[in-house]
């Protein structure tokens, strides 16, 4: 048979296929890392990040206009941020793509919910500026049983009731995490305007779970290591956790079950 091979792209096909086929921010990003630029010292600097073609279509996908325009004037700059790090080098390219899986699931959660609630419950979840967390648990209990989910959950106070009360109890399978009440909480935040953070509603649920189905009162500062609590949680949040709910989950979570 006859063999065939592929020869290599050419750095300015490279570079305008590239400007041909990216939109919106992500386009204006590669336009001013490539303007004045000649075509293969733009291809050696994505090469040098390991940023590949396909990485760039994806954040095309992601970042286009409509989308970041539905975002809160406090939500749309941190996305930017995210693009300014990615095309500056700041993130290497493996984090850069689990950050992009995060955000095209919170994409995907928020573009539903954007249609699933609207009216007063849309006025009152106010999506465009939440962050988006979700995630998974599956945990044994010293009594035998075992407490899992699949979880979704968004910052602000009444968020979580207002898109049950419009969409159910469930988003695209995963449990929607109830609101915290100040009597049944665990957790303590460092700051106030934490209370009702995304990760913390999250973590809030697990714990009223596990006590639920444990039967055991518990508390912070208490440790429960080699009690019989076995397994595993993974959150996933759309932007970084705030020092508050990074203290909720890597200190007092972790000092009460450790791992």
């Amino acid at each position: 048979g006859v063999q065939t091979c592929a020869l290599p792209i050419s750095a300015t096909q490279w570079v305008n296929e590239m400007t041909a086929k990216l939109t919106g921010s992500t386009a204006r990003h590669f336009q001013r890392v490539t303007a004045n630029k000649p075509a293969a010292d733009s291809l050696a600097h994505f090469r040098q990040l390991g940023i590949e073609q396909a990485d760039l279509q994806r954040m095309s996908a992601l970042f286009e206009d409509g989308y970041l325009n539905s975002l809160s004037d406090a939500m749309r700059p941190r996305y930017e941020r995210f693009l300014d790090d990615v095309f500056a080098g700041r993130i290497q390219a493996a984090e850069a793509r689990e950050r992009l899986a995060v955000l095209e699931e919170a994409k995907t959660l928020r573009v539903h919910l954007q249609g699933a609630v609207t009216g007063d419950a849309g006025a009152r979840l106010n999506i465009g500026q939440r962050n988006v967390a979700h995630g998974s648990f599956d945990i044994k209990l010293p009594n035998g049983k075992t407490v899992a989910d699949k979880v979704m959950s968004v910052s602000g106070k009444g968020t979580s009731t207002a898109i049950t009360e419009a969409a159910g109890p469930k988003v695209d399978g995963l449990t929607v995490a109830p609101e915290i009440g100040k009597a049944g909480q665990v957790t303590k935040p460092t700051e106030s305007r934490a209370f009702h953070d995304s990760e913390r509603k999250i973590f809030e649920s697990i714990l009223a779970q596990l006590q639920s189905a444990s039967g055991m009162k518990l508390e912070v500062g208490t440790s429960y290591e080699g009690k019989g609590f076995s397994g595993r949680i993974d959150i996933r949040t759309e932007m970084l956790p705030c020092d508050s709910c990074a203290d909720v989950m890597a200190n007092q979570f972790k000092a009460m079950f450790g791992g």
